[in-house]
């Protein structure tokens, strides 16, 4: 086992808890509390992971991964989406045929954040409960989208790696590797999963300077993404629900690589990062 990496005292695990809570709207100084750590050392913390993230492709993983865990952690209560299947898929099918989805996801009071954690949620049970798949293809296209979301707000706790819980997990494990799967690559075919695909072109539209990096890793070049990429607008044009599961899934991809650039701002990018929908 890899010894746990830390940067003025600070973990990965914890860096990327604290940047996603800051980014949820919670105070820097709550954040910096609850992991126990003097506010008088956060700016060099700050800087020093920010270098190393930008140094390797493994950290990268790590903390791409680390925040999709500090998302779902800081999940708040979005009803009817959380529990009811028709609203989700009315949902879908609603943003599947907006001229501008983005309007939709603001005029409900919900953020980027919040749309990526409730597919996450669906997929998970969509794959655990036979049922439950079966249900939103019956409801796909059919379903009506909600008029109103009522939300409560999120709750800072303390995180899985937070002091007085279990240690974080150690740079590399299979289960970080699983949590980031579209930058560790090598467990899905982009030719066939939408999923897949979605996190390569958020790369590509977010970090360019790495796209080429990203694809290779799921062993593909520049001249096989062109074909694959005609394939996939071809199939989104003609399939309403699976141009659905591709912009939610781009949503979510689209944070991730967001707040993996945010964490070496300065480092992989001298320009600002702003998430575009």
């Amino acid at each position: 086992m890899k010894p746990i990496e830390t940067f003025r005292e600070l973990t990965l695990e914890q860096y990327a808890g604290i940047a996603t809570a800051r980014d949820e709207g919670f105070p820097l100084q709550d954040a910096l509390a609850q992991e126990g750590f003097d506010p008088a050392n956060w700016p060099a913390a700050e800087q020093a992971w920010r270098t190393a993230i930008a140094g390797t492709l493994e950290r990268q993983i790590h903390y791409a991964a680390a925040c999709r865990r500090a998302e779902d952690h800081l999940s708040r209560e979005v009803e009817p989406l959380d529990r009811d299947p028709a609203a989700w898929a009315g949902l879908l099918g609603q943003l599947a045929t907006a001229k501008e989805p983005a309007k939709i996801i603001e005029a409900l009071g919900l953020r980027a954040s919040d749309l990526g954690r409730l597919g996450r949620r669906w997929n998970e049970r969509a794959a655990a409960d036979p049922a439950v798949a079966e249900k939103l293809t019956a409801l796909a296209g059919k379903a009506s989208p909600p008029v109103t979301v009522r939300t409560k707000p999120a709750r800072l706790t303390p995180f899985p790696w937070s002091k007085n819980q279990a240690p974080p997990t150690e740079t590399g494990s299979e289960e970080t590797q699983r949590a980031a799967r579209p930058y560790a690559g090598g467990t899905g075919d982009p030719a066939a999963d939408v999923d897949l695909y979605a996190a390569l072109c958020a790369v590509r539209d977010h970090a360019p300077a790495h796209w080429l990096q990203a694809i290779a890793l799921v062993g593909i070049d520049a001249a096989d993404w062109k074909a694959l990429d005609a394939r996939w607008e071809h199939l989104l044009a003609n399939d309403p629900d699976l141009r659905a599961i591709r912009l939610v899934a781009g949503v979510d991809h689209r944070t991730a690589v967001v707040h993996l650039l945010a964490g070496a701002t300065g480092v992989l990018s001298d320009e600002p990062v702003t998430l575009r929908r």
